[in-house]
C-alpha cells in the first residue's frame, strides 16, 4: 500500500495490486479548502487506478461539512463514478448528524456504496 497524502483532516493511501483506495476523513472540516485540497489529492491518487477499482473510506472521527461544501462534495464523487468506481465500503461516522449529511448525499448521487458501523 502506498501513501498518497497524510494531513490532519484526511489520509489517501492506494493499493495497486488490490485497485483499490483507501480514504480516511476526520475533524470538522470549517474550511473550504480542506475540500479542495482533498478533491486535488483524490484525483492524483485516481491517476493511479484502473476503471473498476473499489474504494474503503473510513469517516468514523469526521464531524460534519457546512452545507455550502456539500456541491464540492458531489462532484468529488462523481470523479469517483466518472473514474471507473465499482463499490465503496463506508465506515460511518459516529456523529449521527455526520452520517445522516453523507448519507443523503451518497443516496442523491447513486454512489455504490454500502456502510458499516464497525469492521
Amino acid at each position: 500500500m502506498e501513501t498518497v497524502v497524510k494531513t490532519d483532516f484526511f489520509e489517501l493511501y492506494i493499493d495497486k495490486d488490490k485497485n483499490r483506495l483507501y480514504s480516511i476523513i476526520k475533524g470538522f472540516w470549517y474550511d473550504e479548502k480542506f475540500l479542495d485540497n482533498y478533491i486535488f489529492d483524490q484525483r492524483e491518487a485516481l491517476s493511479h487506478l484502473k476503471p473498476g477499482f473499489t474504494m474503503i473510506v473510513n469517516l468514523v472521527d469526521f464531524k460534519i461539512m457546512p452545507d455550502p461544501f456539500i456541491e464540492k462534495e458531489k462532484r468529488a464523487q462523481k470523479d469517483l463514478r466518472e473514474k471507473g468506481l465499482f463499490r465503496v465500503a463506508e465506515l460511518v461516522p459516529k456523529s449521527e448528524i455526520a452520517r445522516d449529511q453523507l448519507g443523503k448525499v451518497s443516496r442523491e448521487n447513486k454512489m455504490p456504496n454500502r456502510q458499516f458501523s464497525n469492521l
